[in-house]
């Protein structure tokens, strides 16, 4: 999340910070958040839940003083219009350098279950 400068109209990451752009689901947060209130549209691929190409997340992130300019994935986000989120799922380019970890990258390798061991 990125905030709002009380000095200037222009986003920024740093000083009094104001949340812009996030997007919201369930249950009233309780505060005025400048927000979008919408089904995320989450798809599950791989075990993961990844927003919907044509999803309310679509090319509507907030652009901040700094910038992240790949995603989740090593793929480089649009200078503009760019998605709410790790993943970029409409106008990323180029070629995909890392992916998400699974289960069998991290955790205790003994167990194929929690509370199983491996025979």
């Amino acid at each position: 999340p990125c905030g709002k400068s009380k000095s200037t109209r222009k986003p920024s990451c740093g000083g009094i910070l104001e949340w812009v752009g996030n997007l919201l689901h369930g249950a009233a947060v309780g505060v005025e958040l400048e927000t979008t209130i919408a089904d995320p549209r989450f798809k599950t691929d791989l075990g993961l839940f990844r927003p919907d190409s044509a999803g309310p997340a679509t090319n509507v992130a907030v652009k901040c003083d700094t910038t992240v300019k790949k995603d989740m994935l090593g793929q480089l986000r649009p200078e503009t219009g760019a998605d709410i989120g790790a993943e970029e799922v409409s106008g990323a380019t180029g070629e995909i350098s890392s992916t998400p970890l699974s289960q069998d990258d991290v955790g205790v390798s003994f167990l194929n279950e929690v509370g199983s061991e491996k025979n």
